[in-house]
């Protein structure tokens, strides 16, 4: 694995899996006409399960290098983590709040109050079916991500192994479906039944526990990847993992698994992608302009929302068109340019003094 271009291509896939999150979002608000595109739309949501696999990837590289490194810490570690996200994710809060003027809406039935606040604040939101997207709309991801960099550490003791990394990904997917389906029925009867969709999508998709065997399959890929056996295979079979990986999302786009949760189908099939992204690079996948949207990916994933807010409210006339293919693919190419331009300014503005500000406190620990 050519350590040059590691991070080009990790950028890359973090450039698709928001592109895709982006896309299922805008689908919600215009819709297709084709029935193609309504299948490819809805499933741009396992974008986020590709940024979990790559998260836990990326984490275990870093975190085992500086390991090794005398000054290294646990209180580096939370440092570190604590001002790459918390920044920008609490001006979201700000931002957000007043957009939706404390009024019932879809994933608050009943408007917000000030616990959300304090959950979403504390990274609790995930937790309760009625917090999770309280007020920052995807927030349930970061309640995820942030639970599982708590979880982290302890998770690099136990799991040292390939073996183990297995091993994790099917414990961690059992206990994930029996959990999902004891919240899901211990919620129901306390949560009104109009809001019953709110609860089968907390229990079975945004719990913490519910999405940690997802993390767990970028355990295997780290390692596999510095598994000296598997590095020469790795970059001599990209390419046949991008075609396996293009052939059964195709697949899993007209079919849906029965026994196991779909967005863990998906994950699987994402896995893929890192060594095909590694070993077989192509200009169409990995290229400076989509590696930039994945330098940039979550200020886009906490500013998107926004825009499509403002655009439905106030453009709408203008980007729905008779054929909502066209409205799709018109809206889509908007909320993504006008997303870009705010994020290059929160990225500039928030997330690198945020980061920088972290690397300096670290100094004194």
């Amino acid at each position: 694995m050519p350590g040059a271009t590691r991070f080009e291509y990790i950028d890359a896939l973090r450039g698709w899996a928001i592109l895709a999150v982006i896309l299922v979002h805008v689908w919600i608000w215009t819709g297709a006409d084709s029935d193609f595109l309504n299948r490819l739309s809805a499933r741009g949501a396992y974008g986020v399960q590709l940024f979990y696999i790559i998260s836990a990837y990326t984490l275990l590289l870093s975190f085992n290098q500086r390991q090794n490194q005398k000054s290294f810490s646990l209180g580096q570690y939370f440092t570190r983590r604590f001002f790459r996200v918390v920044p920008l994710f609490y001006l979201a809060i700000l931002l957000y709040a007043p957009m939706w003027q404390f009024v019932p809406r879809y994933w608050m039935p009943d408007g917000i109050n000030s616990w959300h606040f304090v959950s979403s604040m504390t990274f609790l939101h995930g937790w309760h079916p009625l917090w999770v997207n309280s007020i920052v709309p995807g927030g349930w991801s970061m309640a995820v991500e942030m639970t599982f960099y708590c979880l982290f550490p302890l998770l690099c003791l136990g799991i040292t192994t390939l073996r183990r990394a297995m091993v994790f990904v099917l414990v961690s997917l059992l206990a994930g479906m029996v959990l999902s389906h004891w919240a899901y029925h211990y919620y129901l009867p306390v949560v009104p039944q109009r809001f019953s969709y709110i609860v089968s999508n907390f229990a079975y998709i945004y719990m913490p526990t519910t999405q940690l065997c997802v993390f767990a399959l970028g355990f295997v890929l780290y390692f596999l990847f510095n598994n000296k056996r598997y590095q020469s295979l790795i970059k001599q079979a990209g390419g046949y993992c991008l075609m396996a990986a293009g052939v059964l999302v195709f697949v899993l786009i007209y079919w849906s698994p029965v026994f196991l949760p779909e967005f863990f189908v998906f994950a699987c099939v994402f896995t893929l992608l890192l060594p095909g992204f590694a070993g077989c690079e192509l200009p169409l996948l990995v290229n400076s302009l989509i590696n930039r949207i994945g330098r940039l990916s979550y200020s886009l994933y906490l500013s998107h929302f926004g825009v499509i807010y403002l655009l439905k409210k106030y453009f709408s006339d203008y980007l729905m068109f008779e054929n909502k293919d066209l409205s799709l693919l018109v809206s889509y190419f908007s909320v993504v340019l006008i997303s870009l331009l705010l994020s290059t300014v929160s990225y500039e503005l928030i997330e690198k003094p945020g980061i920088a500000l972290g690397k300096r406190l670290i100094k004194f620990q």
